[in-house]
């Protein structure tokens, strides 16, 4: 029969995937060890872990096919030599920079998915320690999709125009706008977990605790988005000399 701590370490490593962020900046080891889980808990949570295992593997072998069509699409040699090639080229690109942007949304997804499966295995009190955890959880866009999804054209070192500079500031401007906004609306939306989690008359079924999460899932992935977004804006505010050596950076980064 396995040991306690053997079946603990795929669970452990699946928490830290679903609460990554906390776990650089919040104590998520401590929280892990806080719980206290039993071997029951533990036994019932393996279950679920391969499920989940099995969508993460799917997902990332998405992610990396695309991250590889779009380093081919980039390193095309002939991507520049017409007018309808530039906007074929751009067209695909732009195509596979939402694909990634999507397929993190999913990950989000899964990540949540996850825990809803997973919070019906743990006690009230548990529960609620892994919900405040909550508060401090990040949204932001993983550091390896950072180059494609979160580029900041104006540190290229381009030699940008007063009226490109004022454009690309404008979209940078709504996009932060969107952000705050948005980051807010988490925030609120995890309070009311928060609240849901310890009330009194709290929902057995936890419909409402469902429906909470399932609108964060929703709002992170608009996060996603809206950073991608202005990132497709910037890009097309550049000259074509300047586009090709953004192209020609990023190769060089990637």
């Amino acid at each position: 029969m396995k040991s306690k701590q053997s079946i603990l370490i795929p669970f452990i490593a699946a928490l830290i995937f679903i609460f990554g962020t906390i776990s650089a900046n919040a104590g998520g080891a401590g929280l892990i060890s806080s719980l206290k889980l039993t071997t029951d808990q533990i036994n019932k949570l393996g279950t679920i872990i391969v499920e989940f295992n099995t969508s993460e593997i799917e997902i990332e072998s998405k992610l990396d096919n695309t991250f590889f069509e779009l380093k081919q699409e980039l390193k095309r040699g002939d991507r520049f030599d017409s007018e309808s090639k530039i906007r074929a080229g751009a067209k695909h690109v732009n195509k596979l920079i939402k694909n990634i942007s999507s397929l993190h949304g999913d990950m989000l997804k899964v990540k949540m998915e996850y825990l809803l499966k997973a919070k019906n295995i743990f006690t009230d009190q548990q529960r609620i320690m892994i919900f405040n955890n909550l508060l401090n959880f990040d949204m932001d866009i993983p550091d390896d999709s950072s180059l494609y999804l979160e580029m900041d054209i104006t540190s290229f070192g381009l030699d940008l125009t007063n009226e490109q500079i004022k454009k690309i500031l404008k979209y940078q401007k709504d996009m932060e706008i969107k952000k705050i906004k948005l980051k807010l609306k988490i925030k609120y939306k995890l309070l009311d977990l928060q609240e849901e989690l310890l009330s009194d008359n709290r929902d057995p079924k936890n419909k409402k605790v469902n429906k909470i999460i399932l609108a964060i899932i929703d709002i992170g992935t608009k996060l996603i988005d809206n950073r991608v977004n202005y990132t497709l804006k910037a890009k097309d505010v550049l000259t074509l000399k300047q586009k090709k050596e953004v192209f020609h950076m990023m190769l060089l980064k990637s």
